[in-house]
């Protein structure tokens, strides 16, 4: 499958033809960031605009939307305001003092919406994949930092997510089956079927590694952590490949900790469903676990698909290494495993560990990503003896 066509599985419609302004720019903020915020950053990294006049326009944007703001009560409009704003936040990472730069009614409408609609206050996952992608497949526009090229990608960076969540559940739900009811007489079709969705899953990260990474250098400024050390949104809080991993096998410490450390920057619905998954993974409702006590047995055909299945991830897990190092080099050093050999002689080291430039969840990028692996490939091991 073509780079372009994982990107357009889902095509927009077109909103000239079927939606009026007041549904296409669902805030009073919408128009502006959606229009003229990129045009904005881009004068700004040309030094054609200063932080302080992005400011000023910025406040007199808030003040004349404030009214709007005032009145509404419809839960999807502030979900949309909200994202316009945290956007609009987003514009001041660059200055290494966001808080400061921002106007200060900015970050007091920030704080209201949350407080009255139980909104983050910050960029989060939920809002520039979830929302955000929702919002381009309804009205054919994505928010973005960037113009033109490098927008688009930053664009597809956001829809790629989006679109690949779905095959990861859908492989959950098919191994969930065999869990809850080990004398299924369909094992083989589930898990066949759930090896084909992690397929789908990896081509999508396949997509990633034919980002050009000058785009990624000029998006990342926008998604780097806050001064405050909260996390920014970050592809780190993607549910699903967790979700699958969980019902493959119980969870390591070092996954444990994870998990318990990004919960609250999953979307919102999610953090209890990760939470219960991991209780459960923890109490043997797992694959690996009732193979280990018996009380699972696969034919032989179904133990070649759960091997394709766990091949699949780990191929998954070896593409999201491999663009985050081609995307952010200086967040990998020189001596980074790369083969399978390697990275099961390295393990699982502390995700804390300091050393080269964090990812946009502010871990260690290099541990979290190879400790995901290297449990996939003794998972693989493991699965060989049933």
């Amino acid at each position: 499958m073509s780079y372009e066509r994982l990107f357009t599985a889902a095509a927009p419609i077109s909103p000239e033809e079927h939606l009026p302004d007041a549904e296409i720019y669902a805030s009073p903020l919408s128009r502006y960031v959606l229009d003229e915020l990129p045009q904005d950053l881009s004068a700004i990294r040309a030094n054609q605009l200063s932080y302080t006049d992005l400011a000023a326009k910025h406040a007199a944007l808030l003040a004349e939307a404030e009214p709007s703001m005032l009145q509404n009560e419809d839960p999807h409009t502030a979900k949309i305001t909200q994202l316009d704003l945290v956007f609009m936040l987003g514009s001041y990472i660059p200055t290494g003092s966001v808080f400061e730069a921002a106007p200060a009614d900015l970050l007091l409408k920030l704080r209201q919406q949350s407080a009255y609609f139980g909104l983050p206050p910050l960029m989060t996952y939920d809002l520039v994949v979830n929302a955000n992608s929702a919002e381009y497949l309804r009205t054919g526009q994505m928010r973005t930092f960037t113009t033109g090229e490098t927008g688009r990608h930053e664009r597809d960076f956001y829809l790629g997510h989006y679109q690949a969540e779905p095959f990861a559940r859908s492989a959950t739900e098919k191994l969930k089956q065999i869990i809850e009811n080990t004398d299924n007489p369909g094992q083989y079709k589930l898990l066949q079927e759930g090896a084909q969705d992690v397929a789908t899953l990896r081509r999508y990260m396949d997509a990633y590694l034919r980002f050009n990474p000058d785009d990624f250098a000029v998006i990342r400024p926008y998604l780097a952590k806050y001064p405050n050390q909260k996390p920014n949104a970050s592809g780190a809080f993607m549910p699903g490949p967790q979700l699958l991993e969980l019902a493959l096998s119980p969870p390591t410490g070092g996954h444990v900790t994870y998990l318990q450390e990004s919960g609250p920057y999953f979307p919102r619905y999610d953090q209890s469903l990760v939470r219960r998954a991991t209780q459960l993974s923890q109490k043997g409702q797992n694959i690996i676990d009732l193979l280990q006590a018996g009380r699972l047995q696969l034919d032989a055909d179904s133990t070649v698909a759960l091997a394709r299945l766990i091949d699949e991830f780990i191929q998954f897990r070896m593409a999201h290494l491999a663009a985050t190092r081609r995307q952010i080099p200086k967040a990998f050093p020189p001596d980074t495993p790369r083969s399978r050999d390697a990275i099961r002689q390295f393990g699982e080291q502390d995700i804390f560990d300091e050393g080269s430039m964090p990812g946009t969840a502010g871990f260690n990028a290099e541990h979290v990503l190879i400790g995901a692996i290297s449990r996939l490939l003794e998972l693989k091991d493991l699965s060989k003896a049933y």
